[in-house]
């Protein structure tokens, strides 16, 4: 859009009321009067009041010549700010926007006009603090000042001026507000996210003066604070759909939590479905809590109900609102975040439910993901570039269809093509179904995480909410091996004092957080590097810490000395990968260092007790040796096709004697995924599974290498699956189920970003 140019001066500053008697005059008087000199014309827009406003404005015209009032039939505020800018609007250069139920600083206006002269921006916002004037109020206030209430917006603190997305409303270029059309009039709320994002694409800049800010008095009632968020809620859903924007992290959270409270009526099913309220819960009042005791207020501690409000009602406006508008654009609405939700939501739940029958859990998880991957590939969505033209994903297509034939084929040319052999395949039809309807999900669980990553924000949005499920997880795992809550407790069957987060073996538990660690750790450091010119604290992200922190203290209550040992190799290449002629060598030294001092300060007892572990590995070797030595016999004796996918534990429960028996008896897996897959496939399936590896992550690789940015989270993942792959010598991790489809969703997606067409 080419610059524009005007020759009008002076300011139009414009007030929208509706009943707004207590606070009309006092507005009027400072801007008629104590600012004049920077105001050439006050325009009161009134939408119908029933009380004294109108008559307080008409009085007070008659002692300032320079105040007008109009009438706003429309009665909204957009409505009326449109209106002001139509009749005066071509005689001034710009225009300002007085909220009537806000407090505003000395020099207010001429603030703004200097704020445009040193930012050249088309459009002037400023920081809004909260005051409240009654008990709940002041709760309410206290929650909307603080991250519970705002998720860390940037308008919402006061002190540093910089370029934003979005802001509150208060000076518009007005030559620029009426070229792009001014407020659109059909919106109640959120007009003004709606007017920002439309200013932005048209090359407009937006400019936010820190130090000007203004203080606004929220609702006095829970009722009227959970209609205006309501209807907050439904605005944003309206802009969203307008211009098929993607949802942010902070606002995806709010979204969550009416299908959350939803999600507790199956308690008396499944006590699980209670977790994710319960942790929201916890977090709004204990939070709030700490407000309440920093701030030393009795009434701020109405802070963490206030902030339940605001999130219930944000949440079921803007879910009320897609749903009952059938015109915008469904397919952007699925992928930007219904489906990467509910995606994150099936892995979490996969991840709680207790250990029990692996096969039906199995079946449910893939049956979940496969639906939702049916709906990723129905949307019809615009990829750069389309898949026809991604050429590295045809290595990938040929090399999973031959995948495919080596598993389905051998048994099926054995039993219809040779009975007399059927013998020796060790394994009978069923088990063969069971294992070909894994994989199948398993692909599906792939092709889901590509699909919702043609896009590279969208990908590192998916590998976020991905990492928030799994660091909920690992917060419910520690929690709950703490105070030994249900399947979480350490003293169940396989856990043996050792925290294995419900699954059958804390190794297998190991195998995910050491995964997570890596991914934690990776988008760290990206951030840190990404946020040049800043402090050192304030380049750290403090999310992104928090799940580190997590995951790693999950991964040291496994006691999982093999899980520990893979996140470690994992993250040192990272971290050499990231910070390589970056970052001082000394400094990085010095921070791993102190790093390791304070976590073996912290976590001194369970450390020692991995320190015994780690003493006792002879032991444990000589077991897995004989594990080991026992199926590499009968893997060698069909070493072309294997006995059969799936037939691990009949082949097993052959082979046992007397001298074995100790160590074959309590076993359900090798303890070596690829002595497994090996006895199980042979070397045409260990073929086909290496050149399905090699096609997925070559292109992986060559993006790290060539992509900057993108290529730094790629090559995350690649150093997160080296966990993965180093762990898989000596645990079966990766044949749990919920496991490998986390895994392959994120494997997925990665693909998807090294094969995204770069800007």
């Amino acid at each position: 859009m080419k610059p524009i140019t005007s020759s009008r001066k002076g300011v139009l500053l414009v007030i929208p009321t509706l009943n707004e008697a207590d606070h009309i005059g006092g507005l009027i008087e400072r801007f008629c009067g104590d600012e004049k000199a920077y105001v050439d014309l006050v325009v009161v827009a009134d939408g119908g009041s029933d009380d004294a406003t109108v008559s307080i404005v008409q009085s007070m015209m008659e002692t300032y010549p320079s105040l007008r009032l109009l009438h706003n039939e429309m009665r909204l505020q957009s409505a009326a700010v449109n209106l002001a800018a139509a009749v005066y609007g071509d005689k001034y250069r710009f225009m300002v926007r007085i909220d009537a139920h806000a407090g505003y600083p000395r020099h207010y206006v001429k603030n703004l006009v200097e704020a445009v002269a040193r930012s050249s921006a088309q459009s002037i916002v400023v920081p809004m603090t909260t005051a409240g004037q009654h008990c709940f109020q002041t709760g309410v206030a206290a929650a909307q000042n603080s991250v519970l209430g705002t998720g860390g917006s940037a308008h919402r603190h006061a002190g540093k001026s910089l370029f934003v997305d979005h802001g509150h409303h208060a000076l518009f270029d007005l030559a620029w507000f009426q070229k792009i059309g001014g407020y659109d009039e059909t919106f109640s709320h959120n007009e003004d996210a709606e007017f920002d994002t439309r200013l932005r694409l048209l090359g407009g800049k937006i400019w936010l003066d820190g130090h000007n800010g203004i203080t606004y008095f929220p609702r006095r009632d829970p009722i009227s604070l959970f209609k205006q968020y309501y209807n907050y809620g439904r605005g944003r859903a309206r802009t969203v759909a307008k211009h098929e924007l993607p949802l942010k992290l902070r606002q995806l959270g709010p979204v969550c939590i009416l299908p959350a409270v939803l999600f507790a009526g199956l308690t008396p099913l499944v006590w699980l479905a209670c977790v994710p309220m319960l942790l929201w819960v916890t977090a709004c009042l204990g939070f709030g809590s700490y407000i309440g005791f920093r701030q030393k207020k009795a009434c701020a501690w109405f802070a963490g109900p206030a902030a339940m409000i605001m999130h219930f009602a944000w949440s079921a406006g803007f879910l009320a609102q897609r749903l009952r508008t059938p015109n915008l654009s469904r397919g952007r609405f699925l992928k930007a975040w219904a489906l990467p939700g509910a995606c994150a939501l099936t892995v979490f739940v996969g991840l709680v439910v207790p250990y029990g029958n692996v096969n039906q859990q199995a079946f449910a998880l893939y049956a979940v993901l496969a639906i939702l991957s049916c709906l990723a590939w129905c949307v019809k969505l615009k990829e750069t570039p389309p898949l026809g033209l991604r050429r590295e994903l045809l290595p990938v297509l040929v090399s999973a269809m031959c995948l495919g034939l080596a598993v389905v084929l051998p048994p099926v040319l054995t039993v219809f093509f040779a009975p007399s052999r059927t013998a020796s395949i060790a394994v009978d039809p069923s088990s063969l179904w069971i294992e070909w309807i894994k994989l199948g999900g398993l692909a599906a669980t792939f092709a889901l995480g590509f699909r919702l990553s043609t896009s590279d924000s969208e990908a590192k949005k998916l590998g976020d909410i991905f990492l928030l499920a799994a660091g909920t997880w690992a917060l419910v795992a520690i929690v709950g091996d703490i105070y030994s809550i249900g399947p979480f407790a350490s003293d169940h069957e396989g856990a043996s004092g050792r925290l294995a987060g419900a699954f059958s073996s804390p190794n297998s538990a190991a195998t995910l957080l050491g995964f997570c660690s890596v991914l934690a750790l990776g988008r760290l450091v990206s951030r840190y590097l990404s946020s040049k010119g800043r402090s050192v604290l304030h380049r750290i992200k403090p999310y992104y810490l928090c799940l580190l922190i997590l995951f790693w203290v999950g991964l040291v209550m496994t006691l999982s000395r093999a899980g520990v040992m893979a996140t470690v190799i994992a993250s040192i290449a990272t971290l050499v990968y990231m910070l390589w002629r970056k970052t001082k060598v000394q400094w990085a030294v010095a921070a791993g260092a102190g790093i390791l001092i304070i976590a073996a300060v912290i976590f001194h007892d369970p450390l020692s007790e991995l320190v015994a572990r780690m003493g006792q590995s002879g032991d444990d070797a000589g077991t897995r040796s004989v594990i080991f030595n026992a199926h590499w016999q009968i893997a060698l004796e069909q070493p072309l096709f294997g006995s059969g996918l799936g037939s691990f534990n009949t082949v097993n429960n052959l082979i046992i004697d007397q001298a074995n028996y100790p160590a074959l008896s309590i076993i359900r897996a090798a303890h070596n995924v690829y002595l497994q897959w090996f006895e199980e496939t042979g070397l045409v399936g260990i073929a086909a599974l290496l050149s399905l590896n090699i096609a997925i992550l070559a292109p992986m690789i060559m993006a790290a290498r060539t992509r900057g940015s993108v290529g730094r989270r790629v090559a995350v993942v690649l150093f997160a699956y080296v966990v993965v792959l180093l762990h898989g010598l000596t645990d079966f991790g990766l044949q749990e189920p919920v496991i490998a489809a986390f895994v392959a969703l994120i494997l997925g997606s990665n693909l998807a970003l090294a094969t995204n067409q770069r800007k």
